[in-house]
């Protein structure tokens, strides 16, 4: 799961890249952090190229937190 989050919090990074994420913790929303709905998509397929995931996005539609976000594609990888 660490490469899993460390690759997801990259790609926020790279997408939000004026974001604070000193405080992203697992319940953190990419919406507090300043992600329209064009960003979570960028972020979501950055995330699954980099970890080799082919998944449909309609998958992601209940995870809104780091969290739970990070939980999909640990899951998706295993």
């Amino acid at each position: 799961m660490n490469e899993t989050t460390a690759v997801l919090r990259r790609t926020i990074e790279s997408v939000l890249y004026d974001a604070d994420l000193s405080g992203l913790a697992a319940d953190t929303s990419l919406k507090d952090l300043g992600a329209n709905s064009i960003d979570r998509i960028d972020i979501l397929i950055q995330a699954m190229n980099e970890l080799s995931i082919t998944c449909d996005l309609m998958e992601f539609k209940d995870a809104r937190s780091f969290g739970e976000i990070a939980h999909v594609l640990h899951a998706k990888r295993a």
